[in-house]
């Protein structure tokens, strides 16, 4: 079984239009069977046009597991797409799509018999706008075996997903000769996503960066830079969304490289967070987590630069840092005049027992290395503190 639970699109506000959608759909749901007749929420085929089944019918559901499947869906593409777009104009795309889809339908059947209901075919339709607005935004997936009792996560992008669903289900319906069925609904709800998507996109609802899909089909093809449809300056506003957008997706993929512990990628995107926001500081944990897979790396320049600043910047584990700050710069370094005055900034009589007998080892060790005439090694952090110092605030990637 595959389930969708979330994406890597940055979200700047809590998803309430998305939220807003679900809710709605779950108070249908628990009212539809006192609604007389039941032609107020089933797209009826056969007997005309009805407006009012084009926007219930999008809210009405056949059974709980009904529900529950497209409500998981709504969820996990409904929050892509409005990240990247106003409430206002989330609503709009939504009803657009849902309304487009029903009255299509509906005018397919008009010679034929039944109905249908559910919100699939509008989420179809959002799963193709978030295909034009954030192609490369990945979609989170659970992969639950029951038999084998094995739960696995994996993410796809939300390019790949939609186009899959959509061939697979345009495919079952050209297999059926394209009869009323939930694949030509679920392709009809697509197609539809396809023109709203165009239309908004068309309009300046995104609040795009140039990664939108209309943007990559162009520097495929050799087309100009500029965009031929017009533009405008972003807000202030605008502009600082979509800053601290890119900023939160950058922190969010450097955690997953801490948690993978893939250093040379932790310090690639650490250099990329730097250049494009200069000003912001690692918190502690990523800061604790470049020291670590520092030294599981040796990279002994680096790791005491970032040493340098937790010290500045934290008060907590500061004996511990400074004890393995001096460590370094007497074993890896052979500076043992730099840990001499490292070991100063510790008071021994506050020291745990181990850290005592560490303490007292290096002091040993330094007088050791004084006393035989061990030349301070300058060049690693003399290059990082003094020519280049290498910090989070100023990471360019020496290493990278």
């Amino acid at each position: 079984m595959l389930i969708p639970y979330g994406t890597d699109a940055p979200i700047y506000r809590l998803p309430w239009g998305t939220l807003s959608l679900i809710v709605a759909n779950l108070f249908l749901f628990m009212i539809q069977d006192s609604l007389t007749p039941r032609s107020w929420y089933v797209l009826e085929f056969g007997n005309g046009l009805h407006p009012v089944q084009w926007v219930l019918s999008a809210f009405a559901h056949a059974h709980p597991g009904h529900l529950i499947g497209n409500m998981i869906f709504l969820f996990s593409f409904g929050i892509v797409v409005e990240s990247m777009m106003k409430l206002q104009h989330f609503f709009m795309v939504y009803f657009a799509i849902a309304i487009i889809e029903s009255v299509v339908t509906q005018t397919m059947m008009l010679g034929g018999s039944g109905g249908a209901l559910g919100a699939s075919g509008a989420i179809f339709g959002m799963m193709m706008v978030g295909c034009i607005c954030a192609p490369d935004k990945n979609i989170k997936w659970l992969f639950c075996h029951f038999f084998f009792r094995q739960i696995a996560s994996f993410e796809v992008p939300v390019l790949l997903v939609g186009l899959f669903y959509f061939l697979w289900d345009f495919g079952a319906a050209m297999f059926d000769s394209f009869s009323m069925s939930t694949p030509l609904l679920h392709s009809t709800g697509a197609i539809a996503g396809l023109a709203v998507g165009f239309g908004a996109y068309r309009l300046n609802w995104f609040e795009l960066d140039g990664e939108d899909l209309v943007s990559r089909l162009r520097v495929l093809f050799g087309a100009p830079a500029e965009d031929t449809k017009q533009k405008t300056e972003p807000t202030p506003q605008k502009a600082r969304r979509l800053k601290f957008g890119k900023l939160k997706n950058q922190l969010h993929l450097f955690d997953q490289y801490a948690q993978k512990r893939n250093y040379p990628l932790m310090l690639m995107k650490l250099k990329q967070i730097s250049y494009d926001h200069p000003n912001h500081e690692l918190d502690k944990k990523q800061l604790v987590s470049l020291i670590r897979q520092g030294t599981n790396q040796k990279d002994w320049s680096h790791v005491v630069s970032w040493m340098d600043e937790y010290l500045t910047r934290f008060e907590s584990n500061a004996t511990t840092i400074r004890l393995n700050k001096a460590r370094i710069q007497t074993v890896a370094l052979h500076s043992p005049r730099a840990a001499q005055t490292t070991l100063q900034a510790i008071e021994p009589s506050k020291l745990s027992v181990k850290q005592k007998q560490v303490y007292y080892q290096l002091l040993k060790l330094i007088r050791q290395q004084i006393v035989s005439g061990v030349m301070e090694v300058e060049q690693p952090i003399a290059r990082a503190s003094k020519a280049k110092r290498v910090t989070t605030a100023q990471c360019r990637g020496e290493a990278g």
